[in-house]
């Protein structure tokens, strides 16, 4: 499967935007969880989609010209919108076997690890 000729792949925090040549898209469709996930992505008080990946979603973005398009959707929908090449990529995602049948992750993605630190609030260790 050619990932790229068919305008599929996964952006975990925008690393492969910035590897693709600005010949392969001008305007990107990209899948947001619809829950708030603060400080990443999330809607502020003005009602206004912003956050961590927002920001650099739109920088790189900015900088090669193209035009960004978000669509707030629950997780397993934006995940069968990527499958089905209905989103060009979706915003924070972790590699897994299935998700490698129909989306590219990048080798040096820290996302993964990130994934697999536990946060502990509140405790005294």
């Amino acid at each position: 499967m050619e990932l790229f000729s068919s305008r599929r792949f996964w952006v975990p925090l925008l690393l492969c935007l910035t590897g693709m040549s600005t010949a392969n898209a001008e305007s990107l469709a990209i899948g947001i969880e619809e829950a708030n996930n603060m400080p990443f992505e999330y809607v502020d008080e003005y009602v206004q989609l912003t956050g961590f990946h927002i920001d650099v979603i739109n920088s790189v973005a900015k900088a090669l010209g193209w035009q960004v398009t978000y669509e707030r959707l629950p997780w397993k929908r934006a995940m069968l919108a990527l499958q089905h090449d209905a989103l060009d990529a979706v915003s924070f995602v972790a590699k897994s076997k299935d998700r490698e049948r129909f989306a590219l992750f990048l080798p040096d993605n820290i996302l993964p690890e990130f994934a697999k630190s536990p946060v502990v609030q509140g405790g005294d260790e």
